[in-house]
């Protein structure tokens, strides 16, 4: 999801850099620019644009501290509200401003900086798996030979195979 977000946002401003990576908050380049930061998830019952939706299991409630850099205060509103409006287009109503603060970056000299919260609603849909991936075996009697045309075959001393 974090990746649809970010190709979304890029497309609806495409003349800003927008960023996911951490070490980007510390760039001290020339505004403007937004960097979204993943910070934690909790999970909810399953809705849908306010609504129950039985096709979700649950609804995780993605939240991303967003820091929006801008040469002065006008430019950072500007971005402010080009970024809610962009939220707005691409995810409708599945997203929820939380809190934001005008407190500057200590390693922002350039320009000026806010930092706000939002939480991002996404469905958590029921999933199966049709394949099991084999990543670690540990035991001591048991020799392995993989095909390399997608079989895996164990044989232990006496010959079983599982």
């Amino acid at each position: 999801m974090i990746d649809e977000i970010r190709a979304a946002l890029q497309l609806a401003m495409p003349t800003i850099p927008i960023s996911f990576e951490r070490q980007a908050l510390a760039a001290n380049t020339i505004p403007a620019r937004i960097v979204l930061e993943p910070v934690d998830e909790d999970f909810g019952n399953a809705h849908q644009n306010g609504v129950p939706n039985p096709r979700s299991l649950a609804t995780r409630h993605l939240s991303l501290d967003v820091h929006i850099w801008g040469l002065t205060y006008s430019a950072v509103e500007v971005l402010i509200a080009a970024f809610v409006t962009a939220m707005r287009t691409q995810l409708g109503v599945n997203y929820d401003l939380r809190s934001a603060t005008w407190k500057g970056q200590s390693f922002c000299t350039l320009g000026k900086s806010y930092t706000m919260r939002i939480a991002i609603n996404v469905p958590v849909p029921e999933t199966v798996l049709d394949t099991v991936i084999l990543t670690t075996i540990i035991t001591t009697d048991v020799d392995i030979a993989y095909d390399p045309h997608g079989t895996l075959e164990l044989e232990t001393e006496l010959g079983t195979e599982l």
